[in-house]
């Protein structure tokens, strides 16, 4: 079993480009069927501080997890 808060802060790498993206903020878990269905990243620097430090990724999108980092193929993600 894995717990969602060994996912919390690892940091979030674009698995084309290897471009850090932030760290593991929260999950999204589908409450029907308790399935996790994305992410939550948040950006550090001035972007948090302006609102603009949170982006989701869905979970389909994840494509390795290690102990200290999560790749996510970010093609379909718009960061704003």
């Amino acid at each position: 079993m894995f717990r969602g808060e060994k996912l919390r802060h690892r940091e979030v790498v674009d698995a084309q480009t290897a471009e850090r993206l932030g760290y593991v903020w929260d999950i999204e878990i589908d409450e029907r069927d308790g399935r996790v269905t994305a992410i939550v990243v948040m950006r550090g620097g001035w972007r948090r501080l302006f609102g603009m430090g949170e982006f989701i990724i869905p979970w389909a999108d994840v494509t390795a997890l290690s102990d200290r980092y999560v790749l996510a193929d970010m093609r379909q993600v718009s960061i704003k």
